[in-house]
């Protein structure tokens, strides 16, 4: 059985406000008892109504509430999706360099002519050392975001 509604309780209210008014006014249904009797019960049925209205009103707060904490549940979980589809295209983004370094860094040690090309010596193996340390610090900063296996 569910409770009546307060739309309900407050039309019982009425009716046994009615009635004891009816009473008042001489009606010859009622005596002074049944008056009173109707009159508490129109006092006692009030009172529940504002008790079930406090509680829809702590209902609806507490709803309300927790539908912004879904809302921004929701919401951080989209940002986090998100930011992890942005970090996995920067990821790919930095192998695609690495790998090209690295092709490079091959293709320079392995052949006798790149070296003429610069203008000395010197400044081609100091240009290859800053490849591969470059080369080694993406290496390094990639395997430290990876879980180790």
């Amino acid at each position: 059985m569910t409770a009546p509604s307060i739309d309900a309780v407050s039309g019982l209210v009425r009716e046994l406000r009615g009635l004891a008014k009816a009473h008042a006014l001489g009606s010859a249904f009622f005596d002074k008892e049944n008056a009173r009797t109707c009159s508490s019960a129109a006092d006692a049925l009030e009172a529940q109504a504002r008790e079930l209205a406090e509680a829809r009103s702590d209902l609806d707060a507490a709803y309300l509430r927790q539908n912004d904490i879904l809302i921004e549940r929701d919401t951080a979980e989209a940002r986090i999706a998100a930011l992890e589809d942005a970090v996995r295209v920067k990821d790919e983004a930095h192998l695609g360099a690495m790998a090209a370094l690295a092709a490079a860094i091959s293709l320079l040690e392995r052949t006798p002519k790149a070296k003429k090309a610069a203008p000395s010596d010197r400044m081609f193996d100091l240009m290859l050392d800053d490849y591969r340390k470059a080369l080694d610090a993406a290496r390094t900063a990639l395997s430290n975001g990876e879980p180790n296996d």
